[in-house]
Parts: C-alpha cells; sequence; structure tokens
C-alpha cells in the first residue's frame, strides 16, 4: 500500500520517550509524536524579559516516514507564509539534518545541543518568507528521500530582537512534501501550523484534506 499523508509523524528527538519539548534538541528519533493543538509543544512562552533583552531559542524534530515498505521520494520542506509583527518582529527559521550512524529506532542520529540557547552551528538556515525556498530532504539510508521506516531531521530557530514588538496570533505554515513509491507516483505532504499569541505557542498538525492549498489558505486568512 502507498504512503498515506498519516504515516508521515512528526516526533520530538533526544530522550526516547520525553514528552518534554525542552529536551527536543536532537540525537535520535524519539517515540512520541508532537501533539496537534496543545499549548507550548514546541516552545514556551516569550518572557518580558525575554522580549526587552531579545533572545534565540532552538529546538529538533523529526519527520518520520512509518510506512515500511515504500520510500518517501523527493522530499523537500518549506515555509509557506507568515504573519508576524511589521517592526521588530520575532522570526522563525528552519535547517535539516540528514541522520547517520546507529542507535535509536528507526536508526539515525543528528547532532546535539546542551539547550535551547545554544546554536547548532553546522545547520544551514531558511528564514520564513512567503514563501521561502523549498530545501530538499534526506532520510539516513537516502539522498534527496527518506526510507521506509526512516527520518530526517529539521531544526527550528525562533529569533526574538530587543524590544520585539508584541503581536497577537504570530503564526508560520511549514511544509514537508515528496512522492510516494509506489506506482503511479503520488505526491504526499505533511503540513504543520507555528501559531503563538501572548497565552501559548503551539504546533497544530494540518491533515486529512485532499486539497492542502486550500486548507493552508484559509488558515493563513
Amino acid at each position: 500500500m502507498a504512503i498515506t499523508e498519516s504515516e508521515l509523524l512528526f516526533k520530538y528527538t533526544g530522550e526516547g520517550s520525553t514528552t518534554d519539548p525542552s529536551l527536543s534538541l536532537g540525537g535520535t528519533l524519539g517515540t512520541n509524536t508532537i501533539p496537534s493543538g496543545v499549548a507550548n509543544n514546541i516552545f514556551d512562552d516569550v518572557t518580558g524579559d525575554e522580549a526587552e533583552s531579545g533572545a534565540m531559542h532552538f529546538r529538533a524534530i523529526g519527520i518520520h516516514n512509518s510506512n515500511t515498505t515504500h520510500i518517501w521520494m523527493n522530499t523537500s520542506i518549506r515555509i509557506d507564509g507568515y504573519v508576524r509583527a511589521s517592526n521588530t518582529p520575532d522570526v522563525m527559521y528552519f535547517g535539516v539534518e540528514k541522520p547517520s550512524g546507529t542507535g535509536g529506532s528507526p536508526e539515525g542520529t543528528i547532532g546535539t545541543i546542551g539547550s535551547e540557547t545554544i546554536e547548532p552551528t553546522w545547520v544551514s538556515w531558511t528564514e520564513e518568507g512567503t514563501p521561502s525556498a523549498w530545501v530538499q530532504m534526506s532520510g539516513k539510508d537516502y539522498d534527496g528521500s527518506i526510507g521506509p521506516d526512516d527520518w530526517c531531521g529539521i531544526w527550528l530557530k525562533r529569533s526574538i530582537p530587543p524590544n520585539a514588538e508584541a503581536f497577537s496570533n504570530r503564526a508560520v505554515t511549514i511544509r514537508v512534501r515528496g512522492e510516494t513509491s509506489a506506482s503511479p507516483l503520488q505526491t504526499i505532504e505533511a503540513v504543520f501550523r507555528l501559531v503563538w499569541t501572548k497565552d501559548r505557542f503551539e504546533i497544530t498538525r494540518i491533515s486529512g484534506s485532499p486539497d492542502l492549498e486550500a486548507v493552508l489558505e484559509a488558515v493563513v486568512s
């Protein structure tokens, strides 16, 4: 059976069975899928001190092709759009990392950082845009594709400038896409929406729609 969108899972990294986003700092792929629509399930709130003085926070998550038969081919990622303050906004970036070596299930390890404020200097960053460029993703066993029961690391950077402007309903949409190896080839996408307000920061999975473009337009507007 071909890959289905529901088999493409966003997961924490780092501490096997962790559900603590602050521990999602690289290493092996965790066993837990990031819960959709739960407050502070990736980053925590920006404090008043951080908004005044500036801060930079990092997370590493993974996209897991849990289908055990088919390759998710020609995989790539981009930020489709954003809603943010017009002056001194906080800015989101993403970067990708191909797992290597042994350890973990599925196997493969990406780099690690000691705390959320230490930048992974080996990562190339793409800034949010409308839309940003597509960036190629690779699983442990393939270049430009994610194999059966394989994964790719996704790093997220949140840059908060000094005297950041307060803004309600801040959001970006990150899309990962590729083609299932079953015949005929078919594009399969996994999309998540990062939304934060004065009260919460959350990632929400957008799924279950045959027309993701229409879903994205509805969410952004």
